[in-house]
């Protein structure tokens, strides 16, 4: 005799989670098209009536769901980092293309730095450009006023000469 294994393919009950082996259980195909293992008759007819597997103590689901199997630990994938690789393009090396990007980041930097500068100068004229408005608008407020008085005073005038 030779000491050959031979594996069996079984299935799992869809209510039960039990293995099912070949000659056993039956198939159920619902009006969806999903198919559906039972071990036995009564598995089928609790699945039928829609009752939940949870539910009921001798079922795995309701094993599962209050702890009382061990659940195999799955441990969290460790994915690689990915890593930027520059590759030399149309006739350009490597070198020459971290030259180019080191001369533009400077260039930006200059720019920005600058715009910083024009940015605080302008704030400052704005302080001082606000202040003048403000004196201005006062101005002429007060001249506003005063020649509304004095128009109100020629017009009184006028007419007491009537």
């Amino acid at each position: 005799m030779s000491s050959i294994k031979t594996t069996v393919k079984t299935e799992a009950c869809s209510f039960s989670e039990y293995r099912i082996y070949p000659g056993r259980g039956q198939k159920y195909i619902a009006k969806d098209g999903k198919v559906y293992f039972y071990l036995s008759s009564k598995f089928a007819s609790l699945a039928l009536q829609k009752k939940k597997a949870a539910k009921l103590r001798w079922t795995q689901a309701w094993r599962r769901n209050n702890k009382k199997t061990k659940v195999e630990a799955t441990q969290r994938r460790r994915y690689k980092k990915t890593i930027k690789v520059q590759k030399a393009v149309c006739g350009l090396t490597v070198e020459d293309i971290r030259n180019r990007k080191a001369y533009v980041q400077s260039i930006e930097a200059k720019n920005k730095a600058r715009l910083a500068s024009k940015e605080k100068d302008d704030k400052k004229k704005g302080k001082d450009d606000k202040k003048k408005n403000i004196v201005q608008f006062q101005r002429k407020k007060d001249l506003n006023k005063s020649n509304r008085i004095n128009m109100a005073k020629t017009k009184m005038h006028k007419m007491m000469k009537k």
